[in-house]
This record gives C-alpha cells, sequence and structure tokens, in this order.
C-alpha cells in the first residue's frame, strides 16, 4: 500500500481555523485461488478531508 497526502491549515480569525486535507491511496493485491492466480485488485481513493476549528 502506498500514499500520498498534502494539506493546509489556515487561522481565520484570532478563534477560527479552516483545514484542508487531500490523500491519494494506492492499494494492489494479488487475488488467488486453490487453483491458481485470478488477477490483480487495484483500489486507488482520492481522499478529501476539510475541517473548522473554533477556540472557546
Amino acid at each position: 500500500m502506498r500514499w500520498r497526502h498534502t494539506g493546509a491549515a489556515l487561522n481565520y480569525t484570532r478563534f477560527s481555523s479552516v483545514n484542508l486535507d487531500v490523500k491519494k491511496v494506492q492499494i494492489r493485491t494479488d487475488l488467488k485461488t486453490t487453483t491458481g492466480t485470478l488477477g490483480t485488485l487495484k483500489i486507488d481513493p482520492l481522499l478529501v478531508g476539510v475541517g473548522v476549528g473554533y477556540k472557546f
């Protein structure tokens, strides 16, 4: 499994902030049975996260 990510955080005011996070995950595995290999399973999702913070 490989993954790459980047992100940023911004203090909007003294009490609030916003953040953004982007990740690319690469998952590969061989599909096998008792009679042999069926092939390769590839799952490559792009994950995006956004957050808002507030200090009390």
